[in-house]
């Protein structure tokens, strides 16, 4: 008699836990098909323009920044706010360096440097003095290499 109870827990436990554990399963489950869903709606264009469209718009202009790739008589300007300290921007370089490939000089992209405090500004004193100095095609081969390889 003992060894049948003994066995019936043993087959018990698993099914009780089974039990318990799979309504929170499904739950971490659902949140992640959530997450992809918020996503997709997030990278859909026509919802991107739509707000796009409602935030406030900003004049940029070269007294801002004089850091302009690709045709600067272009009729898009694409303005970039950077950190050079950010790793989300670092993606964005990458982006834009494709946009400005794919393009083929019918965008102009001005940059627009900032850092999260002064003790990092002088990363954008740099970025501004090489591209002034040296031209746009070393100033671009700079902030490619300066976001591909890490910011020292």
């Amino acid at each position: 008699m003992q060894t049948i109870l003994i066995t019936g827990c043993i087959y018990a436990v698993p099914v009780f836990a089974l039990n318990l554990l799979l309504p929170r399963l499904s739950v971490g489950n659902q949140v992640g098909q959530l997450r992809q869903e918020i996503n997709s709606i997030k990278a859909n264009e026509e919802v991107f323009g739509t707000l796009l469209s409602q935030q406030p718009f900003y004049e940029a202009t070269d007294a801002d920044s004089q850091i302009l790739f690709g045709n600067p008589d272009a009729k898009l300007t694409i303005t970039i706010f950077s950190n050079p300290f950010c790793n989300p921007c670092a993606k964005m370089h990458k982006r834009v360096d494709n946009l400005l490939k794919e393009t083929g000089g019918n965008v102009c992209i001005q940059y627009i440097f900032s850092s999260f405090n002064e003790d990092l500004s002088y990363a954008n004193r740099y970025f501004n003095a090489i591209y002034l100095e040296k031209g746009k095609a070393t100033a671009m081969k700079l902030y490619a290499d300066w976001f591909e390889r890490g910011n020292h």
